[in-house]
């Protein structure tokens, strides 16, 4: 088995939530767009088409900004859980 240090746990830490994350930017942006767009005047069907972008992005942002979120939660209880275990015999300390 090999020895893990704390800061290798927190590294590893730190990169549980990144794709979450980016899709959470990513429909952030469409439905800002999308808003900058509906102070324009727009004909009805393209008014309407902008609307569905506003609800999607924030349907997508609530869905990944969630999700993100969980997976934070779920990793500090896993790295809780390592950091709790009795160390192995005859590992080298930390």
């Amino acid at each position: 088995m090999h020895p893990v240090l704390d800061s290798e746990l927190d590294t590893f830490d730190g990169t549980s939530t990144g794709l979450p994350l980016t899709f959470f930017g990513l429909s952030a942006g469409g439905a800002l767009t999308a808003i900058a767009t509906l102070t324009q005047s727009l004909s009805t069907d393209a008014h309407a088409g902008f609307i569905a972008l506003l609800i999607l992005g924030v349907v997508m942002m609530l869905f990944f900004g969630i999700t993100s979120i969980v997976r934070w939660v779920q990793r500090r209880k896993l790295l809780r859980r390592i950091r709790q275990r009795p160390p192995v015999p005859g590992a080298a300390p930390q």
